[in-house]
């Protein structure tokens, strides 16, 4: 059996991935810093707070491999595909839990790299405007 079969099935996989993407995107141009600050950065010419990625890559893995897994196991269901690739995917073979760990690993570190990136991005912008604000 192939997933997304349900009504509006795939539009929700849709619409829920772009907001996990736009979200923190959202928080960071709200005008309320205080609404969501990315953690600091180690160091100025770094993009990635190493610390954050690590913490959200742990947070990931914790929730698949013991919350999904253990559910999948229980209920013999393939809850996120966590017992078996999905008929549909291009890499499903032998590595297939391997392949997906790197995959998440990479995911994780690009969007939080963009996320830093557009704060940095932000924050250069509003110390430039409040500099030109001053000078008037």
């Amino acid at each position: 059996m192939d997933v997304l079969q349900l009504p509006f099935e795939q539009e929700i996989y849709w619409t829920q991935h772009t907001l996990i993407l736009c979200i923190p995107v959202y928080l960071i141009l709200c005008e309320n810093r205080a609404v969501f600050s990315p953690p600091p950065i180690e160091s100025p010419s770094s993009l990635v707070s190493w610390r954050y990625v690590y913490l959200s890559y742990g947070f990931w893995a914790l929730y698949h491999w013991v919350v999904m897994q253990g559910v999948s196991v229980i209920t013999l269901a393939n809850v996120g595909h966590m017992l078996c690739a999905a008929v549909s995917d291009p890499l499903a073979g032998p590595y297939y839990r391997v392949i997906g760990i790197a995959h998440q690993f990479l995911a994780t570190t690009l969007s939080g790299a963009a996320v830093g990136l557009l704060d940095k991005l932000m924050i250069a912008h509003t110390q430039s405007e409040k500099e030109s604000n001053e000078k008037k």
